[in-house]
């Protein structure tokens, strides 16, 4: 098996969550048989929705390579990186280090090009949207009105420091149930209170990250 290097801590909860996720998915028989990971929850990366809608504010950049190189010197021979928001930075981050990094927006368009959906709804940092990241072949992307779009904001970074998820949780199924499209959960904040049922992309990575890494 190969060695996954995790840049985590964008948020902690997630990086958990993610690694539980992990976990439950291979079920192992013995420890010996689980993926080794090295996580590195590098927590002070600076606010990447802040810096692509003002650059003037603190690089996430510098940060980000610094733990990706770091994971490859650590011995890892490949990259996840549980930020969506942080692929802003995706060429940069992978020309500086010699080990492939998962590029979570392939993953995702690899998943809606496989259901042939022609019509999604993306839910996920204005940074993100903002930058274009999330381009999908053949499928129409719907995006929230400024005023719901700031309402999820609130709610992802409600979630980044809520100790109790109870509000927020709720808060997102009631702006869910107003979208008539299937839902991408493209912040991975979401994944933690969202129900069950729609594109949650730390689900896909997760997938990805097994069949690379068990796939030597």
């Amino acid at each position: 098996m190969k060695t996954a290097g995790l840049i985590g801590g964008m948020g902690a909860q997630v990086t958990a969550h993610f690694y539980t996720k992990l976990l439950e998915k291979q079920n192992c028989i013995k420890e010996q048989d689980y993926l080794d990971i090295i996580l590195y929850s590098k927590t002070s990366v600076p606010d990447r929705t802040a810096y692509i809608l003002d650059n003037k504010n603190p690089d996430p950049r510098p940060a980000l390579i610094s733990a990706a190189v770091a994971l490859e010197k650590a011995g890892a021979d490949f990259i996840v990186i549980t930020c969506i928001t942080a692929h802003y930075f995706y060429n940069e981050i992978s020309e500086a280090v010699n080990i492939p990094i998962i590029n979570a927006l392939d993953v995702v368009k690899e998943y809606v090009l496989a259901k042939g959906f022609s019509d999604v709804w993306l839910l996920a940092t204005s940074g993100t949207i903002k930058s274009g990241l999330m381009l999908l072949p053949k499928t129409e992307i719907h995006t929230l009105p400024e005023d719901k779009q700031a309402e999820l904001m609130d709610i992802i970074y409600t979630v980044k420091t809520a100790p109790n998820l109870t509000e927020p949780r709720l808060r997102l199924k009631n702006l869910i149930a107003q979208l008539s499209f299937p839902v991408i959960l493209g912040c991975t904040e979401l994944s933690l209170i969202a129900e069950e049922g729609h594109i949650d992309v730390l689900d896909l990575l997760v997938q990805k990250t097994l069949q690379i890494g068990k796939h030597a």
